[in-house]
Order: C-alpha cells, then sequence, then structure tokens
C-alpha cells in the first residue's frame, strides 16, 4: 500500500497517543519525537525530526520519506524512532569508551551506562510494539 503526505498526516489526527501542536496557520501532532505539520494556507505537509537539529527541528530525508509513503504514521514513526535511538547508543557507547580511556571518573561512568540501559529498554519496547503492528497487519 501507498500513502500520500496528507494520508499520512490524517492518520496522526486519528491517532489517540499523537499529541497536539495546533497553532494559528498550521495543524501538527507529534508521536516519539516526530513532529508532522500541515500549513493551513498553503496545504503543505512536512515531518520533523526532532531528536535531531539542534535549536530547530530538522526536516526528514527523502528516504524517510519513503518510509512513511510505505509503512502509514505509526509504524514509520516506531521506525525512526528505532533509528533514533541506534544514534544515541553510538553516542553514549563512543561516550563510554572516551571516558575509559581518559578520565576514567567512575560516577560518569556509571551515568552513562545507566544512560545506554534506558535507551535499551526504550529500544526494546518499540521493537514490541512493530512487531505487535506487523502480526495485527499479516492477520488481517
Amino acid at each position: 500500500m501507498f500513502y500520500t503526505l496528507n494520508d499520512v498526516f490524517n492518520q496522526s489526527i486519528a491517532d489517540e497517543f499523537s499529541a497536539n501542536l495546533n497553532a494559528e496557520d498550521y495543524e501538527a501532532r507529534i508521536l516519539y519525537g516526530i513532529r508532522i505539520e500541515k500549513n493551513l494556507k498553503t496545504k503543505k505537509v512536512i515531518i520533523h525530526n526532532t531528536t535531531i537539529g539542534g535549536d530547530f527541528y530538522k526536516e526528514i530525508t527523502s528516504e524517510q520519506y519513503e518510509v512513511f509513503s510505505k509503512k502509514g504514521w505509526r509504524l514509520a514513526v516506531f521506525v525512526l524512532c528505532l533509528s533514533n535511538y541506534r544514534r544515541k547508543l553510538d553516542m553514549v557507547e563512543h561516550n563510554i569508551k572516551r571516558e575509559v580511556n581518559s578520565r576514567k571518573n567512575a560516577k560518569h561512568i556509571q551515568n552513562l551506562k545507566s544512560a545506554r540501559e534506558r535507551i535499551m529498554c526504550s529500544f526494546t519496547k518499540v521493537t514490541k510494539k512493530i512487531n505487535l503492528i506487523i502480526k495485527q497487519t499479516n492477520n488481517d
């Protein structure tokens, strides 16, 4: 199945777990750090990944837009969420190695390990949700 950006936007509105971020000139929803916005004047739909980009939200890549067109709102959000978790895990792993090979601050290393554990738990929860969606889709 192929979804247009308007289809994906409508799915986000219907999704009871998506937070409403509507403003005067746009409608928007957010779920797991993925924000979808529809400009009320131009009707253009844009998707942002709020976990990267610093002070400004970064628009997703064309490859990531393809994921939304193939999988729809909820499943694509989970796929991008896992990608975000992988990136965060890589950063934490890098910081652990750097700390172990330099200052060897035990408290900082323990904090990094705790962060890694939290991310791994979140990763597992989202993976289970993806598997549940896939299972339900296959049963329909």
